[in-house]
């Protein structure tokens, strides 16, 4: 097991050049937000814009656009259509979403989306046509805890970032084995599945398919 340090944090980090634009830091889609919870698509994306995105396109519930525009002037914004509760819709938005996924170089699915049968089928959707890299968070990690493997023969990276609570759902385990034996779980998750397992908690473990573990 590594541990993450600044230092070796930093050094992932590309050097950015002093004449680049945003143009050069990727294009970035995140579908999140139901009604309910618009502060979850707000930290995500502010996170994302934090981190450094060029091009950032929140996919969210319409009634949440004004907002998150009030904090974040950056960002560009997709409303999505929702049922009477808030929650987005399955097929009325795949075709507003699929040229956003097109372009983009990474997409983050799931914070704050609610789980209902219409979001479960979205983000089955979305990770069956996304051609890039995903990060599948809360609610996208519920809609897909029966069915993981689900796009994994897509070619494209997958990054969970599961609590506690989803890793147990996800490996079919109970919350006590998860923390009882949390690198283990973590990094036979992420060999068994092919994707980056991130299994939050006091001190985040973060397991590389390949049997790399490194301890925040």
């Amino acid at each position: 097991m590594e541990r993450l340090t600044e230092k070796s944090v930093r050094a992932l980090l590309p050097v950015r050049k002093p004449d680049a634009n945003k143009g050069d830091f990727g294009r970035l889609l995140c579908i999140t937000g139901s009604r309910r919870m618009p502060g979850a698509a707000a930290l995500s994306a502010m996170g994302a814009l934090r981190a450094g995105v060029g091009l950032l396109t929140v996919a969210t519930a319409a009634e949440n656009v004004p907002i998150l525009a009030s904090h974040m002037l950056e960002a560009m914004y997709l409303p999505l259509q929702t049922d009477v509760d808030g929650f987005l819709l399955d097929v009325s938005n795949r075709e507003l979403l699929l040229p956003h996924m097109e372009r983009a170089d990474a997409i983050l699915l799931g914070c704050g989306l609610g789980f209902t049968e219409q979001t479960r089928a979205l983000v089955r959707f979305v990770l069956q046509h996304a051609t890039c890299p995903v990060i599948l968070d809360a609610d996208g990690l519920n809609a897909v805890a029966s069915c993981i493997d689900i796009g994994q023969n897509a070619g494209t990276d997958r990054i969970l970032t599961p609590h506690p609570g989803e890793m147990a759902r996800l490996a079919g385990l109970s919350v006590a084995q998860v923390l009882q034996m949390p690198a283990n779980v973590a990094r036979g998750f992420a060999g068994k599945t092919g994707a980056v397992t991130v299994l939050k908690g006091h001190r985040t473990l973060v397991a590389a398919p390949g049997g790399r573990l490194y301890r925040n």
